[in-house]
């Protein structure tokens, strides 16, 4: 087989594979659905109870600042683990784009979202 039909073979396996991955085949028990549901969230405190754990993500090679909102608008209707899931994604995408280290500056700006 040339190199060229390893690779399309390779492709192929994958593009069978992948749907079996993603669908695996039922077990008969429903699956475990979680509510979402918004609660008024002191996004501040949120923020700063991650601080160690950005920091222990990002590494010694990044300096981690955290700017916090004013007292006026610290609150925040929110779904707590998705915005904790968004700002660790968003601080390991920040640590890969800086591979020579650098600042990160994570800020809580007072903004209306509807």
């Amino acid at each position: 087989m040339s190199e060229i039909g390893r690779y399309i073979a390779a492709a192929q396996g994958a593009a069978q594979a992948r749907p079996r991955a993603l669908n695996p085949p039922s077990t008969g028990v429903p699956p475990r659905r979680q509510t979402l549901v918004a609660k008024s969230t002191n996004v501040n405190r949120l923020v700063a109870g991650m601080d160690e754990l950005v920091r222990r993500t990002v590494g010694p090679a990044i300096h981690v600042a955290i700017i916090e909102a004013s007292d006026l608008w610290k609150r925040g209707w929110l779904i707590r683990n998705q915005l904790e899931n968004a700002l660790l994604n968003l601080c390991i995408n920040a640590r890969d784009a800086m591979p020579n280290g650098g600042n990160l500056f994570i800020e809580n700006p007072q903004s209306l979202v509807r």
